[in-house]
């Protein structure tokens, strides 16, 4: 209840990674459910993970510590984007990398 939303325009974070949990209360006023992608389509949604529901936090609030200390509103200055880059199971091709790296890019895009 103490978190302000960034503006709907404002700058946006985009985190490739294992995805990103929509859904987490803390990321939900940032993060739009049409702002979550995913490389492949065949992957299931989510971040089965968790790694990246955790670095999108990090790049939206950065260290908690002093605001979990606070009682004060926390108003956040940038939206996030969340691209799932790596598969739920198993590993992308290595020598893909670059190319699923521009993929999801152009899908954030």
């Amino acid at each position: 209840g103490r978190v302000i939303a960034p503006p709907n325009n404002g700058v946006a974070v985009c985190v490739l990674d294992t995805g990103a949990s929509q859904q987490h209360p803390l990321l939900a006023p940032a993060l739009d459910v049409s702002d979550v992608h995913k490389y492949d389509p065949t992957w299931r949604d989510g971040d089965t993970h968790g790694h990246g529901t955790n670095m999108a936090g990090t790049a939206l609030y950065g260290d908690l510590t002093p605001l979990l200390k606070g009682s004060g509103l926390v108003a956040l200055t940038h939206r996030l984007e969340s691209v799932k880059v790596l598969p739920d199971h198993g590993e992308n091709e290595p020598k893909l990398y670059g190319a699923i790296t521009a993929e999801s890019v152009a899908r954030a895009e």
